[in-house]
């Protein structure tokens, strides 16, 4: 398997249509991230296969990342193909909840479960009730007290054994599924 935008943008669909609150960006990339890891531990792979780097608001999923900020640039030519992909399926808007602003998501096109397998659909549904009521700040704070955020050097990528907990063996899988996804970030 290797990255694929359309799973990206069923993705976001998918929490949007589950009713998942205060989901801007940053909520966004841990609610990747949280999947991601409880599929590794459940079934040994990664849902999304993107690289998540450590950063300050904690664990980023990084090409995900780059694309959707990449949306209103007129000239990524990196990131072009798969910018237009995400725009036919989601519009980004500023959303003002309370006086904070944030970047909310809209739906453009139906969610399309057969990207996904069922063991994904039980992981998201799952993330998405988990995480349902919670803002941006409280997952970002949950995502800290992680043993493989706080066992990664800031800016450094958390390995996909630690986030499912070193399984060893899933591990050589991982690291090829990491260089095979290393090949399409560059």
């Amino acid at each position: 398997m290797k990255y694929d935008i359309e799973k990206i943008a069923n993705a976001i669909k998918f929490f949007i249509l589950n009713d998942v609150k205060h989901l801007g960006k940053t909520k966004l990339m841990k609610l990747f991230f949280f999947a991601d890891k409880e599929h590794l531990q459940r079934f040994g792979i990664p849902i999304f296969y993107d690289k998540y780097f450590k950063l300050p608001h904690g664990p980023v999923p990084s090409l995900t990342l780059n694309i959707i900020d990449s949306l209103n640039e007129v000239e990524n030519y990196d990131l072009m193909e798969y910018a237009n992909i995400l725009k036919e399926h989601i519009e980004i808007n500023q959303v003002n909840q309370n006086g904070f602003f944030f970047n909310g998501f809209k739906i453009k096109k139906p969610f399309d479960d057969e990207v996904f397998s069922q063991s994904e659909l039980e992981v998201l549904k799952l993330i998405a009730n988990k995480y349902k009521d919670i803002t941006a700040n409280k997952i970002s704070e949950l995502s800290h007290l992680l043993p493989e955020y706080k066992n990664t050097q800031l800016s450094e990528i958390i390995d996909y054994s630690k986030m499912a907990n070193n399984q060893a063996d899933y591990i050589e899988f991982l690291e090829q599924q990491s260089k095979e996804l290393e090949s399409i970030l560059g």
